[in-house]
């Protein structure tokens, strides 16, 4: 039997920006096929999403994507409906400082690794952008998989000469 029910007081949400990407990373599942690119107007995502969290009494967002920088005017509004925010980056374009907004930056291994993974000369871009930016505070997310796994001691090593950083761990899901 089927019983209405109150919405339920979730907290948090994370939401895909854009499909869009300004790579083709070996481990990303998105890129094996083809799909038809179909973004909502910045208008009609952040209509639904102030829905959304009206509804639901959402509290917190994380902004993913794709590459959600690639929509970075959705974000400005976005994140000023939410009392705390986490954009989820690839860490190529430069890192956004806003209130209420932590940065999670994609690393996939020591320099070598990391470009094997994401392309030519991407660990030092983001590298650049973290040491430029003037978040108080940036954490890199690693995702483990058994191209990176046997080097992640090597990625620490290099990421603790950074300031305001941590790094976090996922595992890869096929």
């Amino acid at each position: 039997m089927y019983t209405e029910v109150e919405p339920r007081n979730y907290h948090s949400a994370i939401v895909d920006v854009t499909d869009r990407c300004n790579l083709k990373c070996r481990h990303c599942y998105y890129y094996r096929e083809e799909h038809e690119s179909q973004e909502l107007s910045k208008e009609e995502l952040l209509n639904g999403i102030r829905a959304l969290r009206d509804l639901h009494h959402i509290q917190h967002m994380s902004w993913a994507g794709g590459e959600p920088l690639m929509r970075r005017e959705v974000l400005e509004e976005g994140v000023d409906m939410f009392q705390r925010n986490v954009i989820n980056t690839n860490g190529l374009f430069p890192l956004p400082k806003w209130p209420r907004t932590n940065v999670w930056v994609s690393i996939d291994g020591p320099p070598e690794v990391h470009d094997y993974i994401r392309g030519k000369g991407t660990y030092a871009r983001v590298i650049e952008n973290v040491e430029r930016s003037a978040c108080d505070f940036v954490v890199f997310c690693s995702t483990i998989n058994k191209l990176n796994a046997p080097h992640l001691d090597a990625m620490l090593e290099g990421l603790s000469r950074l300031k305001r950083t941590a790094v976090v761990f996922a595992f890869f899901t096929p």
